[in-house]
This record gives structure tokens, C-alpha cells and sequence, in this order.
């Protein structure tokens, strides 16, 4: 066995998505962290590991004290090939306990399960060459990287390779794998040689899916299927919101993390959750969802459109799952056998998808590419038409700097001003169409 590496803690970490699931198979496990063995070579990282918990019904209100961390144990990853223990380099390993904890909270669970993959990969082809991980020089790192992009991986999947093995090896030159100026110049040349082309504009159309949603088999929501109420309902929340899958499976039921008030909903996340992004202005973000034609009149198409009221939707959804929900978080699972378990985050993604392959079916309209974080993209863009501020829109999509809207989710060119979020959202998207179509 070779001899442990000093580990190195990259700049860069990596953001794994799973891939939505059929619809009608429900899933209440919540454990997607990946075991890297059968036996520890190491003790495991002190702590849970469960990137997706299934979050406790809160005790002291929203202020939640001491440290956040997922609240359900998961199973401990394997330190690979003879990695110092608990992912600590050897000077780290000489500070207190307490200290050490907080060194290795410093990588998500789920990173640090990736990065275990993605190093026992590139050790499995080091022994096909019979070469140490460990003492492989810059060129032969470069030459496994080029392999993979061989293989098709896209840019974004090499620097997370890249990002792993520089954690598990000690370097040269005096810095981190990652940081090598050959390491560098590779990667600029592969922006260059091969640039990464965004499409113009999203495969499907929101409009199309909101006037299916206006009628069945998603209305009349007293007596539709429970499938396609949640269904409804999570697509609403999530183009109403601009926000994160997992932001939105973290939402929880009871008051005062749900709060119907007469003119919005009022929801907040369960305060052990953690979004991708920690910071002061990422964490406990609230979500205000608008009431949209909150009193329709005598018009059949005021009446139609506020069947897209998400405050009228979440209130029918908490009403029917709350006989049997087993769980303080919003969204349950409705399938017999897992009846009102909590649901993943890809579950929830799959119910997006769903929807809006279901009004596309319903158009007798082929659905191209969808998945459930386009509706980021489509919900901001379309306000970002509807005049809405662009601070407002960075605030409720909890972007922090304009550019990230900018360069990766606008699909628009023109900038107004003006409205709120939510309500907009749906006027853009529902002004020029024909609900009978």
C-alpha cells in the first residue's frame, strides 16, 4: 500500500446532480453519498455523510442552534488507497479535536464522496500502467485528464477530476495539482480548442405548459389525482420561486416555515439546511409566492388563470397530504407504498420534468431536453421581460452578484424595470396565449 499522501484542500469544489426517475416510483431513501469500499482502510470522516437528510420537525423555531449538518447519519466513505485519515493533511492532523472537526466540515459530504470516486478512478488506471497516484508527475495527470475528454466528459466534469486527484496528491513545484501553470495552460486550451455552446434559448416552452395546467387532468384540483396535484404544485412553486430543487425539498409544512397569508405564501427552509452556496446571504432565504387573480369574476379566463394561483395550489397540496404525511417536509411521497415519507431531491426533479413532459403529450408536442433546474433560467429571464428589478431578481433566485444571471440563465437582451417576481412570472408568460387552444 502506498504511503500516505499529504491531501491538499483544492479551491474548486464539486456540485453533483442526479438524474431524475421515472414519476410513479417513489423513493423515501434519501442516502446518495457513495461507498467507496467494504472495508475502511481509515476511520471514517467523524459525522454524517447523508447529502440529502431527512430533516427532524424543528424544536426551537427558526433560530436553530449549534452547527448545521445533515440530520440523518448516512454511510461512511472509505479513505482510498492509504489517504491520511478523515481527509487531514499531517500538520493538520497535530491540531486539537475540535479544530480537526472543523477542517473536515470544510467539503460537503457529497463532495467528499465524489472526490473518493473520482480518485479511486484515476488510482485504478495508475495500477493499469503500474504507476503510484501518488508520485504520478504533472504530464502523466494530463494524459488521464485527456483520456476522459476521449471519452466525452465535458469541461466542467475534468475539473472536477482534476479538483479530486489534486486533494489525494501532494503536489509539485511547490502547489497543488490543480493550481500547476501546466495544469492551468491545459485547461485554458481546452476552452479554446473546444468552447462549450450554450443553446439560445430552453427546449421547452413555459407557455405551453401553464395553459395545459389550466385544465385537466390538473384541474379541478379538489378531485384530481394526487400525482398530478403535486405535480402542479412543485412546478409552480419552482418557477414562481427561481429557486434550487434542494431548496425547495428543504421547505417544511408547519408555521412558521409555512405561513398562507391573504395576498402570498410566506415559506422558509428547515434551519438545518444548507444550500450549495453558505453564506450570510444564501442561508434561511425566505420565499414569497405571490397570489395570482386571487378573486376571479364572472371572466372564464380570469377564472382560468387563477388556476395557476401557486398560493391556491400549495393550500389544496398541504390539505390532501396532511392526513397522512409522516414528515414535516412539504413535499411528501404520494405512491401507496411510501405513502407521506419524505422525498429526495431527485424525486422532487422528476415531478418537475414530469409536469412538463405531461403538458407536452397532452399538446400532442414532442418534448425536447427538460430538466427541472431550466426552470431557473426560464422563470428569471421571463421576469427580467416582465420589468421586474434586476436586484429583485437576483435577490429571490438568491444570486448574489448579477453576473452569474447574466452569463448563465438570462435568455433575454432587453432590460425593463418594474412588478413583482412570482406574478410576473406567469402574466409574461400567459398575456398572449389562448387557453382553449
Amino acid at each position: 500500500m502506498d504511503s500516505p499522501p499529504v491531501l491538499r484542500i483544492p479551491s474548486r469544489s464539486a456540485d453533483t446532480q442526479g438524474s431524475p426517475q421515472g414519476a410513479q416510483r417513489q423513493s423515501p431513501g434519501d442516502s446518495h453519498s457513495s461507498s467507496m469500499g467494504q472495508t475502511a482502510l481509515v476511520p471514517h470522516v467523524a459525522g454524517p455523510l447523508s447529502s440529502q437528510p431527512s430533516y427532524p420537525a424543528p424544536t426551537s423555531g427558526p433560530d436553530h442552534p449549534g452547527p448545521r449538518q445533515a440530520m440523518s447519519p448516512g454511510p461512511s466513505v472509505s479513505a482510498p488507497y492509504g489517504v491520511a485519515p478523515a481527509w487531514l493533511t499531517g500538520s493538520e492532523l497535530r491540531c486539537s479535536t475540535p479544530v480537526r472537526e472543523v477542517l473536515m466540515g470544510s467539503r460537503k459530504p457529497s463532495t467528499r464522496a465524489t472526490y473518493s470516486a473520482k480518485w479511486k478512478r484515476f488510482s485504478c488506471w495508475c495500477s493499469e500502467k503500474a504507476l503510484r497516484p501518488v508520485e504520478t508527475p504533472v504530464t502523466t495527470i494530463l494524459d488521464y485528464i485527456w483520456s476522459l475528454k476521449t471519452q466525452g466528459l465535458a469541461l466542467s466534469s475534468l475539473r472536477v477530476h482534476l479538483a479530486a486527484i489534486s486533494a489525494f496528491h501532494p503536489g509539485m513545484d511547490g502547489c497543488s495539482v490543480f493550481s500547476h501553470p501546466m495544469v492551468v495552460r491545459f485547461l485554458k486550451g481546452l476552452e479554446r480548442l473546444y468552447p462549450q455552446i450554450r443553446p439560445p434559448a430552453p427546449s421547452w416552452d413555459l407557455n405551453l405548459v401553464l395553459t395545459r395546467l389550466m385544465g385537466p387532468p390538473f384541474e379541478p384540483l379538489a378531485t384530481c389525482s394526487l400525482l398530478y396535484l403535486s405535480w402542479k404544485t412543485a412546478f409552480l412553486v419552482a418557477i414562481t420561486s427561481a429557486r434550487r430543487v434542494s431548496e425547495l425539498r428543504a421547505l417544511t409544512v408547519d408555521p412558521p416555515y409555512t405561513i398562507f397569508h391573504k395576498d402570498k405564501v410566506q415559506l422558509r427552509p428547515h434551519p438545518a439546511f444548507l444550500p450549495k452556496v453558505v453564506s450570510a446571504f444564501h442561508v434561511n432565504q425566505e420565499i414569497f409566492l405571490p397570489v395570482f387573480f386571487p378573486k376571479p369574476h364572472s371572466s372564464r379566463r380570469e377564472q382560468q388563470l387563477h388556476s395557476l394561483d401557486v398560493r391556491r395550489a400549495l393550500a389544496f397540496y398541504v390539505d390532501r397530504t396532511k392526513p397522512f404525511c409522516k414528515s414535516p417536509q412539504l413535499f411528501v411521497a404520494v405512491a401507496d407504498r411510501v405513502k407521506g415519507l419524505p422525498i429526495s431531491s431527485q424525486r422532487l426533479s422528476s415531478w418537475v420534468t414530469s409536469c412538463i413532459r405531461t403538458c407536452y403529450d397532452l399538446a400532442h408536442v414532442p418534448a425536447g431536453r427538460v430538466t427541472a433546474h431550466s426552470t431557473r433560467a426560464q422563470a428569471s429571464s421571463l421576469a427580467f421581460l416582465a420589468r421586474v428589478p434586476i436586484q429583485e431578481i437576483c435577490r429571490a433566485a438568491t444570486w448574489s452578484s448579477v453576473h452569474t444571471f447574466a452569463s448563465h440563465y438570462a435568455l433575454v437582451q432587453q432590460s425593463r424595470d418594474d412588478a413583482a417576481f412570482g406574478s410576473a412570472v406567469l402574466q409574461a408568460a400567459t398575456s398572449h396565449s389562448d387557453p382553449t387552444a
